[in-house]
């Protein structure tokens, strides 16, 4: 952007633009910091919710996966009190330095946590250096754009997990996909892929989240408790509500 060609008007509208998006920014950890709240209070034990995420349906109208995205965010980016009552810090605390502050948006904080995520997987991977990955990417986050943060994330894991995780094919190729195959006896068989890994971890985190054993009693296997909590979801998007 050329100074040259920019009035005081034009400057004073840029200006405008920039306070009014950080203070957007803000306001989207102060959202978090309500569901940390919540969390932290039990709140769904005491409404006879099954989770903070169907509290937050409920109370804010949002959907399924809008819902879950702000608790897992809240979980990660900001305090919480131990078993003894102890406060810690938040699990990405570079990260939510500069979300607080309002010097990162939305889909920065998403590389940055499914980028921790798979560094969560690696075996090995020296405490050190996962506190330093996450720094650096949250430095990274205020000064360049989600495709250049990304850039800086594929770098990291190239180096911190050189390895990779295995790919379920040789080619997958880069469009995200899902097939049906329908049965004359009426059963659906399906398979998929989802490319971007933030939507990935967003899909795996509420599935897994529904799949969660119903008790010490639950003995389903993790494939069936998982197909059930896809139907469930799709139930709750029938419903008035929707997702």
């Amino acid at each position: 952007m050329s100074e040259r060609v920019l009035g005081t008007r034009e400057r004073d509208a840029i200006e405008r633009a920039r306070l009014a998006e950080t203070a957007r920014r803000r306001e989207a950890y102060t959202r978090l910091e309500q569901v940390a709240e919540l969390e932290e209070l039990q709140v769904a034990e005491v409404t006879g919710d099954r989770s903070t995420a169907r509290v937050l349906e409920q109370l804010w109208r949002v959907g399924a996966l809008e819902a879950r995205r702000l608790v897992d965010e809240a979980r990660d980016l900001c305090g919480r009190r131990s078993m003894t009552g102890e406060v810690l810090a938040a699990r990405l605390p570079g990260t939510a330095a500069v979300a607080a502050a309002g010097r990162i948006g939305p889909a920065h904080i998403g590389i940055v946590r499914a980028t921790m995520r798979r560094l969560d997987r690696v075996d090995g991977l020296p405490r050190q250096e996962w506190v330093d990955a996450e720094q650096r990417l949250a430095d990274e986050a205020t000064r360049l754009g989600p495709r250049g943060l990304q850039a800086v994330a594929d770098r990291l894991l190239a180096h911190l997990d050189p390895d990779g995780e295995q790919p379920l094919e040789q080619d997958p190729g880069g469009d995200d996909e899902l097939l049906f195959t329908r049965r004359n006896n009426g059963m659906l068989l399906f398979r998929g892929r989802m490319s971007d890994p933030v939507d990935a971890e967003a899909f795996t985190g509420i599935i897994d989240d529904l799949a969660a054993p119903c008790g010490p009693d639950d003995t389903r296997q993790l494939a069936q408790r998982r197909i059930e909590g896809l139907k469930d979801l799709v139930d709750t998007a029938r419903t008035p509500s929707g997702t």
